[in-house]
């Protein structure tokens, strides 16, 4: 717990431990009001006014909304509102029932705050909580005075100026996404009558960006470019093994680095992805089976020899000794990705720069995807196997069957084009040792055994 005179300085300026999970912080100016603050994911912290008081001996509290979009100002009011009616014998809690029963908002702030707790918070998952927050804090609110902006004076000229604004950013998706939650909580403000007219209903985001789908996968000759590269580059093994694991389960990343041991069934041929684990789809999702070919099964092995003692298979690095009790982040596998194909931004060298442009990781799972279409594999099988919803209604009602031994043969042939390709491109570093480096890593020793036996 501490203490200070609370404003936008004083709250930007409030750090966490790495290892704390919330800090209390008492307002010095106003007594019994508090600001939690917590991480948020990907980064940064989320903000929470709390009234704290004790009614008939027991101590209570009461949620008076996030900032930014309750200022300090407001909070402090609320407090004070709160206090007269200790004073006056009323409990503030009982009181607040019946005055968020009555509650009409007035401002796009008090909107959003009042949206937020009652339709976010109680129907979304973590992840997507901490990113409509994320949005509404960085991008739509980013102009605070939009905060205090009056319900009444609402026009969609305001809301044009604003998304032109978070467009201007040069980031697409962050500009859909935002128009998207807008008009989540101006219809549901329409449907409680808070405001009369919608005034985002007549935009839609195809206005201002156009998301194309990619089609970009790695051809044969790119997969023998891509193992080649990630040994040439300064690239710690454990990413190249994690890479190379993606590309033979066609998992997602998120799904990946949350692999733990006891999810790894080697002996079996297999491993679960546990449904908490998952993307977040309309599906009731289920344990997910991933067979294993002889080619995931020795990244595998390579992945368990550089965990240590952690609990993950691909575990953050970045402790004293080693080894961390969480995972790695997905965004850190495509880091090393950008820092190497010699067109990124932050690009350190060109050793994995493909022919026909960039590649993301989705781009790996992908590649999977199209080398067993390639190879006739059924269309249901591959969409099984990579976690998806089978789309035809009449499908995945009548044939309720998981396709595993279709779906394991299926996990083999692809390891088979894999190996084939990755035995290439070691064949090639053995013949043309002028262009090998050995990658950098945490022990240099421990890298070189690594590598050169894959090269031997």
């Amino acid at each position: 717990m501490s203490k200070k005179v609370l404003n936008t300085k004083s709250i930007e300026a409030i750090k966490l431990e790495p290892t704390q999970k919330e800090l209390d912080v008492y307002d010095a100016q106003q007594s019994n009001l508090v600001l939690r603050v917590r991480p948020a994911k990907p980064g940064g912290y989320s903000y929470a006014w709390l009234f704290r008081y004790s009614k008939a001996g027991r101590r209570r509290k009461i949620n008076l909304g996030a900032y930014p979009a309750v200022s300090v100002a407001a909070a402090r009011e609320a407090v004070r509102r709160h206090l007269e009616q200790l004073e006056l014998g009323i409990d503030p809690r009982a009181a607040a029932l019946v005055e968020k029963a009555t509650f009409t908002p007035k401002t796009v702030g008090e909107l959003f705050a009042y949206w937020f707790e009652e339709k976010i918070k109680n129907n979304r998952k973590e992840k997507s909580v901490n990113q409509c927050a994320q949005i509404f804090r960085d991008h739509i609110f980013e102009d605070k005075a939009f905060i205090d902006f009056p319900l009444s004076q609402l026009k969609p000229k305001v809301i044009e100026k604003l998304i032109n604004t978070i467009n201007a950013k040069g980031k697409k998706r962050t500009t859909a996404l935002a128009i998207q939650l807008m008009k989540l909580m101006f219809r549901w403000a329409t449907f409680h009558n808070y405001i009369e007219r919608d005034p985002i209903y007549e935009y839609s985001a195809k206005i201002w960006v156009k998301l194309y789908s990619r089609d970009r996968y790695l051809r044969e000759s790119e997969l023998i470019l891509l193992f080649k590269g990630m040994r040439q580059a300064r690239i710690d093994p454990q990413f190249v093994h994690a890479i190379s694991l993606i590309l033979a389960t066609s998992n997602r990343s998120t799904e990946t680095v949350l692999i733990e041991k006891r999810h790894i069934h080697l002996d079996d041929g297999y491993l679960i992805i546990p449904k908490d684990n998952q993307k977040e789809t309309n599906a009731k999702p289920r344990d997910h089976i991933v067979f294993l070919s002889d080619f995931s099964k020795k990244h595998i092995k390579e992945l368990l020899l550089l965990s240590g003692d952690s609990r993950y298979l691909i575990p953050h690095l970045r402790s004293k000794n080693n080894f961390s009790d969480k995972p790695i982040s997905s965004k850190t596998l495509m880091q090393q990705l950008a820092r190497n194909d010699g067109e990124s931004n932050h690009a350190v060298s060109g050793f994995m720069k493909m022919p026909f442009g960039k590649i993301t990781i989705h781009d790996l799972r992908r590649t999977g995807s199209t080398i067993l279409s390639e190879l006739n594999v059924n269309p249901y099988v591959i969409t099984l196997m990579q976690n998806h919803k089978i789309s035809d209604k009449i499908i995945s009602t009548y044939q309720a069957g998981k396709l595993l031994q279709l779906r394991k043969e299926a996990t083999n042939l692809l390891g088979e084009v894999l190996e084939k390709c990755e035995a290439q491109a070691l064949h090639e570093l053995r013949t043309q040792p002028h262009e090998y480096r050995v990658p950098w890593s945490r022990n240099s020793s421990e890298t070189e055994r690594i590598i050169l036996s894959d090269c031997a």
